[in-house]
């Protein structure tokens, strides 16, 4: 069965195949069917969850050992197969025999780049299709991508005019990843409800005045000064503290699963790459891993629970200083300015 990722929400309220090939270089449109089908799979038991990793030197034997063996945790397991490399003979023949008999109690995602034309006639990919799905993500055309954010934008609850939206095309010139960002950004800035064209238009050019994203980085290259100055120059314009809360934890919380990972002998290439952090921002998280381990990634995230309460007033403080000693704790910097 081939699908659409606009299909995939519906098939799934209805059906859960043992093989699903999620395949494409959109990224954020391939993370988030992953996740419908991950989530789908949790609720019907499917609860323990392995990951493997196609790329040199694996070997096919083991993983298909692997998913012919009972797990002694979980009746029902979800595997996930993300394949770096090509797959060759033997991983083509392993996914026909495991596709030939699929077990019951076990779903296996299988993600990969953009396939050609070729591959999507080899025997591989035929055999899964005739017993799960295949999803192919293609990038969107400008019709496309203006219905994906119009969609993207009532899932976040948020009434947006003609104007509005076309501010929002403009700025991310088809760029998924960044414009759901920028939904995000407006949800918190404004919350739920009906945004008005200069609404977008404020946090737009505040975007483009000095970049929130800038301070994440500051933070991950342990960069003080740096940080200190984007924070004044964000205050200064008047930017709302909620959001440079979230641009923090959105950091911390993937140096929380990176160091997890990490600490249970997951490569760090690998694990970045599972948590798709992009190329040029992969030195920064690496950097920043030297700096932290579990334990103080937790506290930083709870001092992150506290500064939340203090901007919405359950706590007394300055919410400032705060967001400075969190930003300075990121970076591996003890202290305040």
């Amino acid at each position: 069965m081939q699908l659409r990722p606009d299909q995939l929400t519906a098939h799934l309220q209805k059906n859960l195949l043992p093989m699903y090939l999620v395949s494409g270089d959109e990224t954020l449109l391939v993370q988030e069917s992953c996740e419908a089908i991950r989530t789908q799979a949790v609720q019907r038991g499917f609860s323990e969850r392995q990951v493997f990793h196609c790329e040199t030197g694996f070997s096919w034997p083991n993983f298909f050992n692997n998913t012919n063996t009972r797990s002694l945790f979980s009746d029902k397991q979800l595997l996930e197969l993300r394949v770096v490399n090509q797959l060759g003979d033997a991983g083509s023949k392993a996914l026909q025999a495991y596709a030939a008999k699929p077990p019951p109690d076990k779903i296996l995602i299988i993600i990969t780049g953009k396939l050609e034309a070729a591959t999507q006639r080899s025997a591989w990919f035929t055999a899964i299709a005739k017993v799960g799905v295949t999803l192919q993500v293609w990038p969107l055309d400008n019709n496309q991508f203006t219905q994906w954010l119009q969609q993207r934008l009532h899932k976040a609850e948020l009434k947006v005019p003609s104007a509005g939206i076309q501010l929002l095309l403009d700025s991310t010139e088809g760029n998924l990843l960044a414009a759901a960002q920028e939904i995000e950004k407006l949800r918190l800035l404004y919350g739920q409800g009906t945004l008005t064209t200069e609404q977008i238009a404020t946090a737009l050019s505040n975007h483009t005045h000095f970049d929130i994203f800038a301070l994440g980085d500051a933070c991950l290259q342990g960069n003080g000064k740096r940080i200190l100055r984007i924070l004044a120059n964000l205050k200064g314009e008047g930017i709302e503290p909620t959001l440079i809360l979230w641009a923090l934890t959105r950091e911390l919380r993937s140096l929380s699963t990176l160091a997890t990972a990490t600490a249970q002998g997951m490569p760090v290439e690998r694990a970045l790459q599972q948590q798709y952090i992009w190329e040029k921002r992969k030195p920064f998280f690496r950097h920043a891993l030297q700096k932290h381990s579990t334990s103080t990634l937790h506290k930083l995230l709870q001092q992150a629970g506290i500064v939340d309460r203090t901007i919405k007033g359950v706590e007394l403080g300055n919410v400032w200083d705060q967001l400075s000693r969190l930003a300075l704790g990121t970076a591996g910097i003890a202290g305040i300015p």
